[in-house]
């Protein structure tokens, strides 16, 4: 056991003696004001709790404050605030043994543990226990050299009146105060910073800011301090430590670093394909690799030199973990390719022209440039075929090798990252030739159309019954096994889901051939199956058992569709139409079917790939808990790929405090809403501007039909399990993993979506009506309400009961 003056500590003992009583050493030794004491290191008996009493009645102290002084409390990563015990105004000997000894017992106390288990991995070190002069306050707080919740470089106080004790345990509220650093002696900003406030003047202000300053400059780090200030007006240092928020994750870590401002950017598209919030790591893989293969394709058609020349993120661009496309960079293929332009990249990626934003500013290249990049394009979109093939490839001979250690199975993660990254490229190939052509399309018959929403429901009409599709063949395939096993075992129609999950193990040859196929066509998909949190339904066979429950309980009926529906609208589209126009109107409609059917093979393939990343990084979690170098499994996907390498590598635990704290903003995230196209960086949209009470509604109409019924508001698979057969979805996104649900309702409604979207596809195949682009669907409408869905002028309404019955008896 040692016993030091506060301002005499050895500088071999600095680290040794915890980060409170180092502080109080640092602010001293700073030139600022700090109540005298003395500290305790190494206590280990009662013995030594006796002589800290003794010093404490030879150096003639009165009224104190004991405190611990824990080794890692208040250090650079994590600050133990609050984890340990502090007693106050402490009056005579007994009590300040008294109070040591709880200080020694708060260090083995459950809190402080947890805190430590879950944030370091470790067990809480030794205490040092700080006996200091107590400052019977007439005002006190807290104070950071750089805003901790706000922008850099401005000071930010909190002030309450009395002890501050309430306001560092969060019971009290404070008077906050705010200086610029580079106003830090402009009397005149202090003055501003105290009106209408009445804690602090602007002396004491100024002095507390100016003091902070001091602190930061001596101790090399910004500080987080807590002051008070004494009857007789003396301002007093109480502690200091660094500020372990400053690198916090907030639900704004993760936006784009570009300059967007008075760019075109929207969420239609990669809205679609990822919708939501989505984790770090998701960001720095798929996500990446989405923004990679848009990049890579526009440096190989010739519209940027080289890929150092379109910086990462120029594409996709995260706001509050949400995803969005820069229309403005896309815009450059008018600019740098003959017959494009910013019409046809609107109707490509959001479905209809954006005529209310800007074009790129920037000058036409030559004729000859523009000539030899649209060549360049041609060739890529009818290399379609050999996309397919490359992709298919890719997503068949990527397989992860078994390894030794957690740094072997990282670096192979990293190798292979560039498979990835081409699957993205391959499949904008294919994506690219699909909305090519629906584009081409739109522009060539929009003047022959004065609504423009009969327009799309007619181009929508002629995109039908295409064969072959991924998307739709799951809801076929699983009423296959339904059938199946209905016929081996007419029981399983009662069965719960654990138990039909059991019988899927031991179940007939012909049931248990439809489940393979399934699972060797689709197992690998998901609901926001781009995002690498979601588990495969191969991975989820509980979930692909409800899935398959819900099919069952319709009895795996195929839905009656006219097979050649798509042939009588075309014939109502080519109608009036010169021979010459009927044959480039049908070939485009031929290309944009096959085009449809093409993205949908390459999107299967490329969540094949980014499956197989997924499982990968599950193992790596697994490992990465076993070391105590993550809380749980989960945390990994609140790393990006690169910190996951740093945690590995470096053994950096404060990582580990980081994906916990990812993990609950991630909650706060997904509630914000997002305009469809906004110039400059995306606000959420505030709910309040929009009207709760109208009873009609406009969106696009991408699924023609007309349905009625009552609606049921799907926000996650719990609600899905909900659905009733006859009901109206209303979802935020249509989602493949959403497709085996279509077999129970009526028709669709939902917040994003457009013609081309995966969701949009399967309720052609099945005949659904289907409303996509109706912000706050899902806020508006209530489960039960009675909704009327034409899918071909894109009216949703919102009926009273007595029309719905009505309605409902004419229609039987």
């Amino acid at each position: 056991m040692q016993i030091y003056d506060l301002f005499s500590i050895p500088e071999e003992m600095l680290t040794e003696v915890g980060g409170k009583a180092k502080g109080l050493y640092l602010l001293h030794k700073a030139g600022l004001h700090v109540p005298r004491g003395f500290i305790v290191c190494d206590i280990q008996t009662d013995e030594d709790i006796e002589k800290a009493g003794e010093y404490y009645e030879r150096n003639h102290f009165a009224n104190v404050a004991v405190r611990s002084s824990a080794k890692g409390e208040d250090g650079k990563d994590f600050s133990f605030a609050g984890q340990f015990s502090s007693f106050l105004n402490i009056q005579d000997v007994a009590a300040v043994k008294k109070a040591i000894k709880d200080c020694l017992q708060s260090l083995q106390n459950e809190t402080a543990q947890a805190y430590a288990g879950v944030f370091l991995n470790t067990q809480s070190s030794k205490m040092t226990v700080v006996i200091q002069e107590f400052i019977n306050a007439t005002k006190a707080g807290v104070g950071f050299s750089s805003d901790p919740m706000g922008k850099p470089y401005h000071y930010l106080v909190e002030a309450v009146e009395g002890w501050g004790e309430n306001l560092v345990n969060g019971t009290t509220a404070a008077q906050q105060f705010r200086i610029s650093a580079s106003e830090i002696n402009n009397p005149s900003a202090f003055e501003k910073a105290v009106e209408h406030l009445n804690i602090l003047n602007s002396n004491e202000l100024k002095l507390i800011c100016q003091n902070m300053s001091k602190a930061k400059q001596n101790l090399g780090f910004e500080v987080d301090c807590e002051w008070a200030i004494d009857s007789s007006g003396q301002l007093c240092w109480l502690q200091a430590r660094p500020i372990t928020t400053d690198d916090t994750p907030s639900v704004d870590e993760f936006n784009c670093k570009l300059d967007i401002d008075n760019q075109v950017i929207t969420r239609c598209n990669v809205g679609e394909m990822l919708p939501g919030a989505v984790t770090p790591l998701s960001l720095s893989t798929s996500v990446y690799s989405i923004d990679w293969g848009m990049r890579r394709m526009f440096v190989n058609i010739g519209v940027f030199p080289s890929m150092d020349n379109i910086p990462e993120t120029s594409c996709i661009v995260s706001i509050k973990n949400h995803l969005f496309i820069n229309l403005t960079t896309i815009y450059h293929l008018g600019k740098k390719l003959f017959a494009a332009g910013k019409q046809g990249a609107d109707l490509s990626i959001c479905g209809k022209p954006i005529h209310d934003m800007p074009d790129i500013d920037m000058p036409d290249a030559n004729l000859f440039v523009k000539i030899r990049n649209f060549i360049k394009y041609l060739f890529l979109l009818f290399s379609k075929n050999t996309a397919k093939i490359k992709i298919r490839e890719i997503a068949k001979k990527l397989h992860f090798r078994e390894t030794h250690s957690v740094e072997e199975q990282y670096l192979q993660l990293e190798e292979k990252m560039n498979k990835m990254h081409w699957s993205l490229y391959y499949h904008y190939i294919t994506s690219s030739y699909s909305g090519s052509m629906s584009s081409a399309l739109h522009i060539m018959l929009e003047k022959d159309f004065k609504d423009k929403e009969e327009l799309k429901a007619r181009i929508a009409g002629v995109l039908e019954n295409i064969e072959e599709i991924e998307s739709v063949d799951i809801l076929r395939s699983l009423r296959e096994i339904a059938r199946a096993l209905i016929k081996e075992n007419p029981d399983v129609t009662s069965f719960s889901v654990e138990e039909l999950l059991m019988y899927l193990n031991n179940c007939g040859e012909k049931s248990r051939k439809a489940y393979q196929y399934f699972l060797e066509r689709h197992g690998h998909r998901a609901i926001r199956e781009a995002e690498m949190r979601s588990k495969s339904w191969e991975d989820d066979r509980l979930m692909l058992a409800n899935y398959l429950k819900m099919v069952i309980s319709t009895g795996g009926k195929e839905t009656e569709t006219q097979k050649y529906q798509w042939k009588i609208h075309l014939e109502g589209l080519l109608s009036g139409y010169n021979p010459v126009k009927t044959l480039v109107v049908k070939y485009l409609i031929n290309q944009a079917r096959y085009g449809v059917q093409a993205r949908e093979f390459s999107k299967s393939m490329i969540i094949k790939v980014i499956d197989k990343f997924k499982k990968e990084y599950r193992l790596l979690a697994t490992r990465l808990v076993e070391q105590n170098l993550l809380s749980d499994e989960d945390c990994i996907f609140f790393l990006t790929h690169q910190e996951i390498g740093k945690l590995i590598k470096e053994k950096d635990t404060s990582l580990n405090k980081k994906a916990l704290i990812r993990r609950r903003l991630l909650e706060e995230q997904k509630q914000y809403t997002f305009p469809e196209v906004s110039l400059g960086c995306p606000e959420p949209i505030n709910e309040s501007t929009s009207n709760p009470n109208t009873k009609v509604f406009k969106g696009i109409p991408v699924s023609r039909g007309l349905a009625f019924g009552k609606a049921r508001i799907v926000k996650n698979i719990e609600d899905a399990k909900q659905l009733i057969k006859g009901e109206i979805m209303v979802a935020v996104f249509t989602d493949i993993g959403w497709s085996p649900y279509y077999c129970l309702i009526n028709g669709l409604v939902t917040e994003v979506g457009s013609a081309l979207s995966h969701g949009a596809v399967v309720a052609r195949e099945y005949s659904l009506p289907l409303i996509a682009n109706i912000p706050f669907a899902t806020k508006h409408i209530k489960t039960g309400d009675f909704l009327s869905v034409d899918g071909n002028t894109g009216e949703l309404r919102i009926l009273d009961e007595k029309d719905y019955l009505k309605i409902s008896k004419q229609i039987g």
